[in-house]
């Protein structure tokens, strides 16, 4: 359980954990979007009928710099949290730290249960190297950050 705290102090946990939760779900959605965007235009781009020349860069580009600024926003909330012992102990309890643990075997299944499946895949039909490396990567993060967020909200 998380340590007991006033009431003060515990209405400033939940927000600055709410405040966190929130910078992690922008961080995921904007990291995949923007990674479907690049990988569209990169393997896509000179196919897609109807849209200007550079529509998925641009798209990408902004979706990049989103995810950015959620990465730059949680890792502020990160810093003020460390700052202060008492708010580190509150929100870094023993709970935590086993979902955070749950949630890297998370990721790190996830991303072997998809290079097995691009190998099985890769039998049938090539797939270039840089986008299997590419789409790995979002994965694994990916189903990291919302096992987290899954198994943060019990």
């Amino acid at each position: 359980m998380r340590e007991e705290v006033s009431v003060e102090s515990q209405e400033r946990v939940d927000r600055i954990d709410r405040s966190r939760v929130t910078a992690l779900k922008g961080f995921v959605a904007s990291y995949v979007l923007w990674q479907v965007t690049v990988l569209s235009d990169e393997f896509l781009g000179h196919r897609l009928e109807g849209l200007p020349a550079d529509t998925l860069f641009w798209l990408a580009l902004a979706l990049g710099v989103s995810w950015l600024a959620f990465g730059a926003r949680h890792a502020w909330i990160g810093r003020k949290i460390s700052a202060d012992p008492a708010l580190a102990r509150a929100l870094d309890d023993e709970r935590t730290r086993h979902i955070r643990g749950t949630a890297y075997a998370a990721g790190f299944w996830s991303l072997g249960a998809f290079l097995i499946a691009v190998r099985l895949v890769a039998l049938a039909v090539p797939i270039p190297g840089a986008l299997v490396a590419q789409l790995g990567i979002a994965v694994a993060l990916a189903s990291a950050i919302i096992a987290y967020l899954v198994l943060d909200r019990g």
